[in-house]
């Protein structure tokens, strides 16, 4: 019965799981670094968008506190250039977040105000005032700092530097050409940093944005508006149920990575060494394929214990048959031997000449046997052991004819040809097929040598008795011979097959006739 083999299918190779497992061993802290980065990001996008809002309504406010106090707006601040008005002549002008803190240089903390010859009117200043107490009111809420500039970037409002100039400053120079400006500043605070502050890289900066006020085509001022986004571990703990969500979620993928390491790896290893101890209990057995093998390698090392076990068993049978055989075969001869010998040592003054003489001849002819018997299993245990080697090469033609000039009988004729098989167990199939088929009755046998694709055959054909129907399936049967009278042992066959297949080839008994005729595929050299 054919042994089981196992489902074809495919299978992760052991250096795949492994190589996946550590990516995502390593992808799990990247991937958490990453995390921080992006969701540090968007506070800060959030803390832009939240200060553009705050100037946007400030600036609204200043810009209608300047138009009670003045009496013409047109000479009013500063006439803008045609790229600066663009987006003012427009109905919206949306102003985006431009901050990306992945990209962005951190740049020192920002510049103090510096003393400037250019004076703030009494216009600005009274206008500044208002708007002030509006910002101090929203900023007990919003917690952002401002500082209104006039057109000249001279403070008006905001703070305790009244009449002091930034527009020394990059931001705020870029916000005086009329274009929002906003940037990410080191930041500057009494309290010392905290250790886990080193994971975060917006722990320690101040985002700056200077919002243009623009009336028409010309620029009436600049609010500058600063904030410290929020700490990311603080705005976490104020989402923990989000946050521990997510740690439920990591933790899930590295029980799952756990799991499949043991599911692909350690579960098949178990089940594979515990056949292994099976069979090495038992000397052999069948063995069952595994439910699950997990990788290619442990599928193909399941698949050679099967292998191993299938060889084991058949070898067992072989042994226990073969030595059923050996002592039947070997147990006629020596019984006769022994009653022979008794007789002679108990008969021999009383016995006839002509009996000593037939006894001593049984005994002879008992012992021959017994010698061909131990030649012919030498042969076959040589044969069954023969380790090829595929260099040998041998030329057909005259190897065979040269084997053939000790037979009258035997012809040889065909096609040059060079086999793959070592000159010595080409003799040793020859002299077999060649004896067995003179002890069948022939008078002549031939012998064809044939090239086909990559292999030569080699047809012993002989006009003999031939081999009849019942006995065609037991012919390499270990020991069966119709011959056993004249000295047959059984075993020329198997010796010539176990040859043949240990070089590669095959044996088969053709349909004939008359007579038996027996095909050698060997390899050929040049195939």
């Amino acid at each position: 019965m054919a042994s089981p083999s196992v489902k074809q299918k495919y299978r992760p190779s052991v250096a795949l799981i492994l190589i996946a497992v550590n990516l995502t061993i390593l992808a799990l802290p990247l991937g958490s670094l990453l995390f921080f980065r992006i969701y540090e990001g968007r506070l800060v996008h959030e803390t832009e968008a939240e200060l553009i809002s705050q100037a946007a309504v400030i600036a609204a406010a200043y810009k209608q506190a300047l138009q009670k106090r003045l009496d013409s707006t047109d000479a009013y601040g500063l006439e803008l250039s045609p790229e600066a008005t663009a987006q003012s002549a427009k109905r919206y002008d949306p102003v985006e977040p431009q901050i990306d803190l992945a990209r962005d240089d951190l740049l020192p903390p920002r510049p103090g105000p510096a003393a400037t010859s250019a004076v703030a009117s009494v216009v600005s200043l009274d206008a500044g005032l208002d708007v002030t107490q509006l910002f101090f009111d929203a900023r007990r809420t919003t917690l952002a700092g401002m500082v209104l500039l006039d057109h000249q970037g001279t403070v008006i409002g905001g703070n305790q530097s009244i009449g002091l100039s930034f527009a020394h400053v990059r931001e705020v120079r870029r916000a005086l050409a009329g274009f929002y400006s906003s940037v990410i500043r080191e930041r500057i605070s009494d309290e010392p940093q905290p250790s886990y502050a080193s994971i975060s890289r917006g722990s320690g900066i101040r985002l700056f944005a200077a919002f243009p006020v623009k009336f028409e085509k010309r620029l009436w001022g600049v609010v500058y508006m600063s904030r410290t986004p929020n700490n990311i571990l603080k705005h976490l703990y104020a989402f923990r149920d989000r946050a521990f969500l997510v740690a439920l979620v990591v933790l899930a993928i590295t029980l799952l990575i756990a799991w499949v390491t043991t599911r692909t790896l350690r579960g098949p290893i178990r089940a594979l060494s515990q056949q292994a101890q099976g069979v090495a209990a038992t000397k052999g057995g069948n063995l069952e394929p595994l439910a699950h093998y997990g990788t290619s390698e442990l599928a193909t090392l399941g698949q050679s214990f099967i292998d191993m076990a299938d060889a084991l068993e058949k070898r067992s049978t072989y042994i226990r048959d073969f030595a059923t055989h050996v002592s039947h075969e070997f147990k006629t001869p020596l019984t006769s031997i022994r009653g022979s010998a008794e007789l002679l040592s108990e008969h021999l003054e009383d016995m006839k000449p002509e009996e000593r003489a037939r006894f001593l001849d049984n005994i002879q002819k008992d012992t021959s046997r017994l010698k061909a018997l131990v030649d012919r299993l030498l042969e076959l245990a040589k044969s069954d052991n023969v380790v090829p080697l595929f260099d040998d090469t041998v030329e057909l033609v005259p190897a065979l004819e040269n084997i053939a000039s000790g037979y009258s009988q035997v012809r040889v004729e065909g096609d040059q040809v060079t086999a793959r098989i070592a000159e010595e167990s080409l003799g040793i199939i020859a002299s077999n097929l060649i004896e067995n088929a003179l002890g069948a009755g022939g008078t002549e046998v031939i012998l064809t040598i044939v090239e086909t694709t990559n292999s030569c055959e080699i047809t012993f054909k002989d006009n003999g008795s031939g081999i009849s129907p019942g006995n065609r399936a037991k012919i390499y049967d270990a020991f069966f011979t119709t011959k056993r009278e004249t000295g047959g042992t059984g075993l020329g066959l198997g010796i010539v097959r176990s040859l043949v297949e240990a070089h590669g080839g095959e044996i088969s008994l053709l349909e004939t006739a008359e007579g038996a005729a027996f095909q050698i595929t060997l390899p050929a050299a040049s195939g």
